[in-house]
C-alpha cells in the first residue's frame, strides 16, 4: 500500500531542492 499523496509530496520536495541546487 502506497500513500500517493505522500509520494507526490516527497517528489515535489526533491524537485524543488534540485531546482535550488541547479542555480
Amino acid at each position: 500500500f502506497f500513500d500517493t499523496r505522500k509520494i507526490i509530496h516527497n517528489l515535489e520536495i526533491v524537485t524543488s531542492d534540485l531546482e535550488l541546487r541547479s542555480e
